[in-house]
Formats: C-alpha cells, sequence, structure tokens
C-alpha cells in the first residue's frame, strides 16, 4: 500500500530541498527539481513556486533572484496565512538582499525587525531553528557593520538556545576576530565543523567554516 504524505509534509520538503540544492551549489537541479515538485502538488498550492525559488535564491546569494521573487512570495503567502510572525519569515531574504547590495546596516534592521516580530507573537509557530537564524543573520549584518556589541548579544541568545548550533559558531568565530581573540574564535570554529564533519566537501557553509580555520591557521 502506498501511503500519501500529507500536503504539510510535501510543502516543508520543497524548502528543505531547494535549501540542501543551493548549500551544495547545484542551482540548475534545484530548479528543476522544484518545477516538478509544483507540478505535483494540487491548486493552490502550486503557487508555493516562488516561495521555493526565493528560498533558492536566498541560499545561493542571488541578489537579483531574491528580489525578484520577494514581493510574489509575500502575495502568496497571504493567501495561506495572516499571521505576522509568518510573514516575517519572509524578511530574512530581504536582509539578505540587503547584505549583497553591501548595505549591512540596513540589513540588520530588518533582521531586528524580524526578531522582535517573532519574539511578540503570542503563539510558537515558528521552529527555534528559525529563530536561531534570524539571530545569526543579525549577527552577521552587525558584524559587518561594525556593531559588536549587538552581534555579541544576538549570538548569546543563539548559543543559549542551540550551543552546537555551526552557523551561530561560525559567526561567533568571525566576532572573537574581531575582538582579537584569536584562540575563542579558533574554539568556536571546532565546534561547527565538529558538526559538519561528515558534511559534503561541496556544502557551502562548511567550507566557509573550513576557509575561515585556514586563515585563523586551525
Amino acid at each position: 500500500m502506498q501511503i500519501t504524505p500529507p500536503i504539510s509534509v510535501k510543502l516543508q520538503e520543497g524548502f528543505l530541498v531547494a535549501s540542501l540544492y543551493g548549500l551544495l551549489d547545484r542551482r540548475a537541479a534545484a530548479e528543476a527539481w522544484i518545477e516538478d515538485h509544483v507540478k505535483g502538488l494540487d491548486p493552490p498550492f502550486d503557487q508555493f513556486r516562488d516561495l521555493y525559488l526565493l528560498q533558492l535564491y536566498t541560499v545561493v546569494d542571488d541578489v537579483d533572484g531574491i528580489e525578484a521573487h520577494l514581493e510574489t512570495s509575500r502575495e502568496t503567502l497571504r493567501k495561506f496565512t495572516s499571521r505576522p510572525d509568518s510573514m516575517a519569515t519572509l524578511d530574512l531574504s530581504k536582509g539578505r538582499a540587503l547584505e549583497l547590495r553591501e548595505d549591512p546596516a540596513a540589513a540588520a534592521a530588518v533582521y531586528r525587525s524580524v526578531l522582535d516580530t517573532l519574539d511578540s507573537s503570542t503563539l510558537n509557530l515558528i521552529s527555534s531553528e528559525v529563530r536561531v537564524q534570524a539571530l545569526v543573520f543579525y549577527a552577521q549584518a552587525s558584524i559587518d557593520a561594525g556593531d559588536l556589541e549587538a552581534a555579541a548579544g544576538s549570538l548569546e541568545q543563539a548559543l543559549t538556545t542551540l550551543p552546537a548550533h555551526p552557523g551561530s559558531n561560525v559567526q561567533m568565530a568571525r566576532l572573537e576576530r574581531a575582538r582579537g581573540d584569536l584562540a575563542a574564535a579558533r574554539r568556536h570554529l571546532d565546534v561547527a565543523l565538529t558538526v559538519w564533519s561528515d558534511a559534503d566537501p561541496e556544502y557551502r557553509t562548511a567550507k566557509e567554516a573550513r576557509e575561515l580555520a585556514a586563515e585563523l591557521g586551525g
């Protein structure tokens, strides 16, 4: 007997696969998979194409792709939810576009607004992983904008929630390098690289962590 997964699982699968392909720098394969995936979704869920593409372009740092799909993704999501916390998660892509346009201060302001919206939510529908990711994005933009104090506060929250989160530890390594504490930076990189010890050689964020470790002599 074939078991058909519920639509919520099939919708979430699109975001997960788009992210994974993007992290492996397999953009063309991701775009082809997304097209096949949405063809298997009954209306109106086939409209999630823009949301999946936005996720992909955010991961691969395609600023034009982000900007081309951000508002259409917002329009699509409004058809399914009016919750401010759900809508706010789209602004993680907006913030990334601002970073790519070399405006980290504006990006940090967007990420801070996302965090404020998530924190004021009356229902806990957004996962801790999403909130930690928002904290990491905020810290990254704050470091690039020179606001090390804001970055430190954000990363302390992220690491309190998920101590072994690799992205948080990579950004903490960047922060400690900016502070001049290279030993602490290496310790945080060790945590991230341990988590990613079996990662695919092309896994983007693990590669970036290895490159940073090499710069630090680790």
